[in-house]
């Protein structure tokens, strides 16, 4: 038996559907024709970031304890905290970034948190600059 609640929620998703190609179409139209001023906005972006970058990198705490999941996880296979002489299994962070920073970690070296932030640009600025973008294909809803 479906509830109440699935039938509206399918029915939302299908009422969406052309809308969400038309949205889509529209952003991508808009994008188009004012191409010089996305790309002016793209750069402005990207040199911001530069710019916190060079002048005020910033690691915090919580940054080092990111960094411990990942090299825990990278060099002895342990998804775990560094206490004292052990490594002790922990689930207090979901393994989604220190999944990224491990994988970071391994191309450029443990504890690179320079490669870790220029990453973090190139992939904002990718999310930022993609039609593809969730931010742009959701629908206003």
């Amino acid at each position: 038996m479906r509830g109440p609640f699935i039938a509206k929620s399918e029915q939302r998703i299908a009422n969406d559907a052309p809308f969400n190609s038309r949205y889509i179409a529209n952003v991508l139209s808009l994008v188009r024709e004012h191409r010089w001023f996305f790309l002016t906005v793209a750069l402005a972006a990207l040199a911001l970031r530069l710019f916190f970058f060079v002048d005020f990198p910033a690691v915090t705490d919580d940054s080092h304890v990111y960094a411990d999941l990942a090299t825990n996880w990278l060099q002895h296979g342990i998804y775990g905290q560094t206490q004292a002489p052990l490594i002790v299994p922990t689930d207090t962070r979901l393994p989604g970034y220190p999944a990224f920073l491990a994988i970071i970690f391994w191309l450029f070296g443990a504890g690179n948190f320079k490669a870790v932030m220029l990453a973090q640009i190139v992939f904002d600025l990718a999310k930022f600059s993609s039609p593809s973008s969730p931010s742009i294909a959701r629908s206003p809803h």
